[in-house]
């Protein structure tokens, strides 16, 4: 069959008011035809063609529908890939009867001749899906009583109880007394196409995902970048920094859990990028938290992220660090500042791999190695009942212990060569020399903010040297570093609480050189916010000495 298929009928002469179409201007007097219709034409643009193309008045046309001979209709119907329909309407009450012109029962999975050519509007409806069929008799209705084309897209439930997808085109073909009572039209199944489109949206989402997830990978990227690390390597050789360097190394390869303790200072996250950076996920982000710095208003959000309109100010969907660090490594520092409502959303994501953002009730899948660290002892805030026993066991898998710098002073030496050399450089100073009595004083003191007190002494150091030997004014003895514990009174002095807690206190400024805010300060070593500090000197009258 050719690709494009006329239809001729003799008999009616004029063009109907109204309904004209460009191609019928050439048309043979003495013949009605049907088109040129293209198999390709869109269903609107089939019945309005065979509308159009009659040369006769409209009453003429309605005259001349019914008498069409029924192969007629039937050859124009294998011309499109539609099913074409003639319906009989009224309004009120609304009531539709629908004659098939072709076997709509084939697409539904029915035997041919086993499903009605002419059924009722009610039948239709039986066979949709009970969200469809609001729509649909709203778009009849409007159609029957503007006497409008009418469309809609609907599904029909097929033999075998699956959904097929149908899209419905008619236009008014008589009217009595004003109303629509005649139509044409077609339904053309749009299965694949829905199919397609679903496909084409599960696609776009997939991509907008992969799209969020490779921004996210960026911008941890461009934090790790612009981060300046603790310092560049870990230095010693020491006994207890090679046993921790072994422990590291053997826990690394796998997914295990890992809990880092120590002192503030120690270089904690330093073991940390270690051990991620020696483990299967070292090409996949490393995320780091510092669980003490978040608000408590944020930490939930910042962890496992929001919805837009989550809560004020929730402007967009941002996903959290868990979903950043998804294949890779999270990083919990100071893991023991976690309110306790937070402990158990975080045992969950461990314990299941599943989160739910804030203000959604989807659970989404992550696979995350946790690292956390903290400088407390988290057995004993499991006593006090301000860490979660079930949280600390499933953390505590593979403790590592960070040793204090007192307890490496072997490695002092080593660690102040480094620093020199890298604080000059940075600092665009020429130091060349280290005085023997210079190394011989560092070594001396106790050091009670271990590594970054030693980082930030040797920076102080560099910018008052003069020349290319280095200077100690104004760093500390060994006679500064007495234990805390020696200034505190004793209780066999029958001292009062608060003299305790005032000498307790002070001590620790002096320790720390009166700096409160900030790690390894007063504050934090305190295990207090600077706030709450500021408030206990101004209450038990301690003042920093002029």
């Amino acid at each position: 069959m050719d690709s494009e298929m006329s239809l001729v009928v003799n008999g009616l002469d004029a063009i109907p008011d109204g309904l004209t179409d460009g191609r019928s201007q050439d048309t043979d007097p003495g013949e009605l035809v049907f088109g040129s219709i293209s198999i390709l034409t869109p269903a609107v643009s089939v019945i309005k063609s065979v509308v159009a193309a009659t040369k006769g008045t409209m009453t003429q046309l309605r005259d001349a529908l019914p008498g069409l001979r029924e192969t007629d209709l039937r050859a124009l119907a294998t011309t499109s890939f539609d099913n074409l329909w003639t319906a009989q309407t009224r309004l009120d009450p609304v009531e539709v009867s629908i004659d098939f012109l072709s076997d709509l029962g084939v697409d539904l999975g029915y035997e041919p001749g086993e499903f009605p050519r002419t059924a009722s509007l009610e039948f239709f409806l039986e066979r949709m899906p009970l969200e469809d069929r609001e729509p649909f008799v709203k778009a009849v209705r409007h159609s029957l009583e503007s006497g409008s084309d009418f469309w809609a897209e609907h599904r029909l439930s097929r033999k075998d109880g699956g959904d097929t997808w149908w899209e419905v085109h008619g236009t008014c073909v008589e009217l009595e007394d004003g109303r629509p009572v005649r139509w044409v039209g077609t339904s053309r199944n749009i299965t694949e196409r829905k199919k397609a489109e679903l496909e084409l949206r599960q696609a776009l989402s997939e991509l907008k995902e992969i799209k969020s997830q490779l921004e996210a990978e960026n911008l941890v990227l461009r934090e790790e970048i612009e981060r300046e690390h603790e310092f560049g390597d870990i230095v010693g050789k020491s006994v207890a920094l090679k046993s921790m360097l072994q422990q590291a190394e053997q826990v690394a390869r796998t997914n295990s859990a890992v809990l880092i303790t120590g002192e503030t200072g120690t270089g904690k996250e330093l073991i940390a990028r270690a051990i991620h950076q020696r483990s299967n996920r070292r090409d996949l982000p490393l995320v780091v938290v510092n669980c003490a710095a978040l608000p408590s208003t944020l930490v939930e959000s910042e962890l496992f992220g929001h919805e837009r309109g989550a809560f004020t100010g929730a402007t967009a969907t941002r996903i959290g660090r868990f979903e950043r660090a998804h294949r890779g490594t999270i990083f919990l520092d100071e893991v023991g500042e976690l309110p306790l409502d937070l402990q158990a959303k975080l045992l969950r994501v461990l314990q299941s791999g599943e989160l739910e953002r804030l203000g959604s009730t989807e659970s989404r899948r992550v696979d995350v190695r946790v690292i956390a660290a903290t400088n407390r002892d988290l057995a004993e805030e499991v006593k006090r009942g301000t860490f979660r026993q079930d949280l600390y066991y499933r953390l505590h898998v593979f403790p590592i212990r960070m040793p204090s710098l007192r307890e490496r002073k072997e490695d002092i030496p080593l660690l102040i060569a480094y620093l020199v050399e890298k604080k000059a450089r940075a600092l665009g100073k020429r130091v060349t020399q280290i005085p023997r009595e210079v190394v011989e004083r560092l070594t001396r003191y106790e050091w009670p903010g271990n590594v970054r007190e030693l980082e930030n002494v040797i920076e102080r150091a560099i910018i008052l040297t003069p020349g290319q030997a280095l200077r100690l004014d104004g760093v500390p003895s060994a006679t500064d570093a007495r234990p805390i514990e020696e200034s505190v009174p004793q209780a066999g002095g029958l001292h009062t609480l608060e003299e305790i807690e005032r000498a307790h206190i002070l001590r620790m400024l002096e320790a720390c050189r009166w700096v409160i805010r900030g790690p390894g300060a007063a504050a934090e070593r305190l295990g207090l916010h600077p706030s709450t500090l500021y408030f206990r000197m101004k209450k038990l009258g301690i003042e920093r000495p002029r």
